[in-house]
């Protein structure tokens, strides 16, 4: 029993030294009013040279053109089914980085908890760019372009220790390296922030689709 009460003990005090994700610019990413009114056509998605975790942000859009647009989506492509639409998705990476406002959150450890209350600051950009062809003819539609830049605050357990447990001077060498980004962010992303950016990406993907006239649209 004493080492139960021991191990739920750390746990507690770990988890009190920890931020969950949070992205702080997500404003710039949420979803917008859209024009449901061509719900039924058919829309095929795919990425294009894009990696694991791209893929994931690529299935997300796949899932929000059909909840947010009502369109009947073909994800992943197959051959021989006809579309209106094809939407062939590229992500491009750009820098994951920290910030040197890391080593004062940590450093020197005079405010108990500090990176637990306001997680380290970090930012990752990438480009998703969007491809949108006649399923028909294959004649290009439009081409969508989107800059991300996301500002993220984040502290783990294996980032804080120093801070909680309250070493000082001793807790300056790991300030510095908490300049450096964090890749236990990457295991979060697909989870909290992929769907986000997908409802935010297919509602662009939406409005340019139909404004387009679909009289002769497939059934």
């Amino acid at each position: 029993m004493k080492q139960i009460t021991l191990l739920l003990c750390a746990l507690a005090f770990a988890s009190g030294c920890s931020h969950t994700l949070e992205v702080t610019n997500a404003t710039d990413y949420s979803r917008r009013a859209i024009d449901s009114s061509q719900a039924g056509l058919a829309v095929s998605v795919e990425g294009s040279d894009v990696s694991p975790e791209g893929e994931r942000l690529v299935s997300e859009v796949a899932m929000a053109l059909m909840r947010q647009g009502g369109y009947s989506v073909v994800y992943p492509k197959r051959p021989g089914v006809g579309t209106d639409v094809a939407c062939t998705i590229r992500v491009t990476e750009g820098e994951r980085q920290g910030s040197w406002q890391n080593v004062v959150i940590l450093w020197p450890g005079s405010i108990f908890f500090m990176p637990a209350w306001l997680g380290y600051r970090y930012t990752i950009d990438f480009t998703v760019t969007c491809e949108l062809t006649n399923g028909a003819t294959g004649e290009r539609i439009q081409t969508l372009t989107f800059p991300i830049v996301l500002a993220l605050r984040h502290a783990d357990f294996g980032r804080t220790w120093m801070n909680c447990w309250w070493f000082g001077i001793l807790s300056l060498p790991n300030g510095l390296y908490c300049v450096t980004y964090d890749d236990d962010i990457d295991d979060e992303l697909p989870q909290r922030v992929f769907p986000m950016l997908g409802g935010h990406i297919a509602t662009s993907i939406i409005r340019s689709i139909n404004a387009l006239p679909w009289e002769n649209a497939a059934p």
